[in-house]
């Protein structure tokens, strides 16, 4: 039986690859960005993109600057947002030279009275860091995995803009965890997007 047009009460058949008949497809179109133009003030030639929210990447890119979408876009390795991300939400990382743990390549990180916290974007999951234990100094590993991961023998691997945000509330909570003087080991290791059985 051939598809009629998705609006309700509607029997009319919509044209090959559309949902909406003729007369239908105009009210749908705010949702098809495909179909319309970008929400730029200043850009009338580009469609928009759905995955811009309406905008075209360019429009977006330059409306929303520190969004993590656009950090994600303007880069070219996942490393590079990671790193663009830190400098721009937080102050106070250090980024210049990296540090090493034995193998571990620590790329940001900050000391807060006697912690120093670490991002470590984990390439391999299964390479725990080598921390050498320092007399009256604490470290604070985050994990960050920025590829597939598998919960319950799933896999999982959502674009690296919906992982920043939590980035994000990780560095915060830990950030506050050193400065109401919470962290009792010298070592910890918290992770982000790894394997779980």
């Amino acid at each position: 039986m051939p598809t009629l047009c998705k609006y309700e009460n509607c029997r009319i058949r919509p044209s090959i690859g559309n949902v909406f008949c003729s007369t239908h497809n105009i009210d749908n179109n705010k949702n098809d960005f495909s179909k319309t133009q970008c929400r730029g003030d200043v850009c009338t030639s580009k469609p928009a993109s759905k995955n811009f929210k309406g905008y075209c990447s360019k429009c977006y890119i330059r409306l929303f600057e520190d969004d993590p979408l656009t950090i994600q876009t303007r880069c070219k390795t996942k490393e590079i947002a990671i790193n663009d991300f830190i400098h721009c939400y937080f102050d106070g990382f250090a980024h210049q030279t990296p540090l090493w743990f034995g193998t571990t390549r620590i790329d940001n990180r900050i000391c807060i009275d006697n912690t120093t916290i670490c991002i470590d974007v984990v390439e391999d999951q299964s390479i725990p860091p080598k921390i050498p234990i320092l007399s009256n100094h604490k470290y604070i590993f985050i994990r960050f995995n920025p590829d597939k991961y598998k919960i319950h023998n799933k896999s999982y691997n959502p674009m690296l803009y919906r992982r920043l945000p939590m980035l994000e509330k990780e560095i915060n909570h830990q950030t506050n965890r050193v400065l109401q003087k919470e962290n009792i080991e010298a070592i910890e290791i918290f992770t982000l997007f790894f394997d779980s059985p």
